[in-house]
């Protein structure tokens, strides 16, 4: 049989009012700092239909295709007239599909990134052909709704060099746009 720890400390009524306090201001900031999709336009769910939604720079055609465990979204982002018509490649990039709760509340996302040198002109008559993978969540109640985010850095010209990440950007000599739509 063991015995308890003659010399342990016991700890303070401070101490267990400082860790009370800390635990509350965690659970308290934890749904502050939950994702947000409800400033995006949105859509409710439907399955197996075609459905478009409209977005300030982009106009998405898609599906949703139920899978066991997880919704497969196919598709194609076409770019609107308000698309800077001098902006032909990517210098970084990515488009999200975001699954939200009726209040916006953001439940799952999967995004998929644009290589940079990306020639835009392709996208005039084609659009952007995507497929995301989107988790079921779990007792979520009422139903769902699906957006849709981006976030592009465009130029006029090709970026010659290395691309290192987000820690480079192109040449001061070349015109460039920034664009994004997102969780926030």
């Amino acid at each position: 049989m063991s015995q308890p720890c003659r010399n342990a400390m016991q700890p303070s009524p401070a101490f267990g009012m400082l860790l009370t306090a800390l635990l509350l201001l965690v659970s308290g900031c934890a749904g502050a700092m939950a994702d947000s999709v409800a400033h995006l336009n949105r859509s409710q769910l439907s399955l197996n239909a075609p459905e478009t939604l409209e977005m300030y720079y982009w106009n998405f055609s898609y599906a949703v295709e139920p899978l066991p465990d997880s919704y497969r979204v196919r598709a194609t982002a076409f770019r609107k007239d308000n698309f800077p018509g001098w902006a032909e490649y990517v210098n970084r990039g990515w488009f999200s599909a975001y699954l939200a709760d009726q209040a916006g509340n953001l439940l799952a996302q999967d995004t998929k990134s644009l290589y940079a040198g990306y020639f835009i002109p392709s996208w005039y008559e084609k659009g952007v052909d995507l497929e995301f993978t989107l988790p079921k969540p779990v007792g979520i109640p009422g139903p769902l709704t699906i957006a849709f985010g981006y976030n592009l850095t465009l130029t006029d010209a090709r970026w010659g060099g290395s691309f290192i990440g987000s820690a480079r950007s192109f040449d001061s000599d070349y015109d460039y746009f920034d664009t994004i739509e997102t969780a926030r």
